[in-house]
């Protein structure tokens, strides 16, 4: 659901005449505390039809990697090299 994290009055206000240097066209500060007032919250803008195509085969599986396992994979290989 996306609304605004503070109240109507001070929505109005910000979006009117800024708070400061921040105003609705700063867009990194707008959407944390007035988005709907702002206009962030245009359901066609953020719909799946604009998403960004994937990056990897979906069908494909994508190894998980630890820092235990890297240990293991490679630190003991280092291991054997220097005994």
């Amino acid at each position: 659901m996306c609304k605004d994290k503070h109240s109507i009055g001070f929505c109005r206000r910000f979006k009117a005449s800024g708070m400061g240097k921040y105003s609705c066209s700063d867009a990194e500060f707008a959407v944390r505390v007035c988005r709907h007032s702002c206009g962030y919250c245009n359901d066609e803008l953020y719909s799946m039809k604009n998403a960004p195509a994937m990056c990897s085969d979906t069908n494909k599986a994508i190894p998980i990697v630890n820092g235990t396992h890297l240990y293991w994979a490679f630190g003991r290989e280092d291991n054997k090299k220097s005994s």
